[in-house]
């Protein structure tokens, strides 16, 4: 629901039959932060494409799942992952969902 949203309000005007000023449309998730401004940070992530964290994912049954690296701005995090495919399946992700738990200490 999040990525309609966001490719809804982020266009270049001449792709879609749209006026250029639905950009200026602020979404409850974002808080106060620009859909411009996420999307030119999002891409600066993607085009530095660093991987500064070494040893947090997964893989089985030919799929892995790589964190990268974490960023924040303005109270949003913005996680940086890579999703490799190399079983025999092929198959579109439909979302991703994270949660953060505490630790239980006794």
């Amino acid at each position: 629901l999040f990525n309609i949203e966001m490719t809804d309000f982020l266009h270049d005007g001449e792709a879609v039959n749209r006026p250029n000023n639905a950009q200026e449309i602020y979404l409850e998730r974002l808080g106060s932060e620009s859909p411009m401004l996420v999307k030119l940070i999002m891409k600066s992530i993607h085009k530095q494409n660093k991987r500064e964290i070494k040893h947090i994912g997964s893989k089985r049954f030919g799929v892995q799942f790589l964190l990268k690296s974490i960023y924040t701005n303005n109270g949003l995090l913005y996680f940086h992952t890579e999703i490799k495919n190399t079983s025999n399946i092929a198959f579109d992700i439909d979302y991703v969902s994270f949660k953060i738990v505490d630790k239980k200490v006794i």
